[in-house]
């Protein structure tokens, strides 16, 4: 219920947008979601798509998928026919909360840019944006959204050591049941001869 809610007020978030941006509207993009939004659609997706190491991922340590990979897979689901309203609407709020993420990383680059003596000139003919005023406004806008709330992702230490050795045994049992599959499988024309 409470994702069903919440999923629902970003999809609104997300439709006054694009009404917004066709109007001609200043707002480059959907606001970003909040931290606790953020987390239950990590949570849904990984819960939803997580198979092999990421499974055990999630169920050992309650690692989330990326959220690149989790929007992804919630895409292709949906493309095959396998995927719910509420996969998607996860789908779409890890949209907003990976912008967020690009949009906190482009403005610690053009901080790191500033402090390397490019100039406002330089960004905007990087960037093409018409003048160093409009390099300047963007500047600041990342900077808006460099402050907001987000729901971080930490990981535990023993996390990638545990998971390189349950990969290695997942690899393996993957393998065994490769070659006993090919033990007892016979060709389609043996089979054909044995019914005769």
């Amino acid at each position: 219920m409470f994702l069903t809610v919440r999923v629902t007020v970003g999809v609104w978030q997300l439709f006054k947008y694009v009404i917004t941006v066709r109007r001609g509207g200043e707002e480059p993009r959907p606001p970003a979601q909040s931290p606790a939004l953020v987390r239950a659609g990590r949570e849904h997706l990984a819960a939803r798509f997580s198979r092999g190491v990421d499974q055990y991922l999630w169920e050992a340590y309650k690692r989330p998928l990326g959220d690149v990979d989790a929007i992804g897979k919630a895409v292709n689901a949906a493309e095959a026919g396998a995927a719910s309203g509420p996969d998607l609407a996860a789908a779409l709020v890890l949209v907003q909360a990976a912008l967020l993420d690009l949009d906190r990383l482009a403005h610690r680059a053009i901080v790191a840019a500033h402090r390397e003596g490019l100039s406002d000139e330089a960004i905007a003919a990087v960037l093409d944006l018409p003048s160093a005023e409009d390099a300047r406004r963007y500047a600041t806008w990342l900077e808006e959204r460099a402050a907001l709330p987000v729901d971080e992702v930490v990981f535990s230490a023993a996390e990638p050591d545990r998971a390189r050795e349950v990969g290695g045994k997942a690899a393996r049992a993957v393998r065994r049941r490769a070659d006993m599959a090919t033990e007892h499988t016979l060709p389609a024309e043996q089979e054909q001869e044995d019914d005769t």
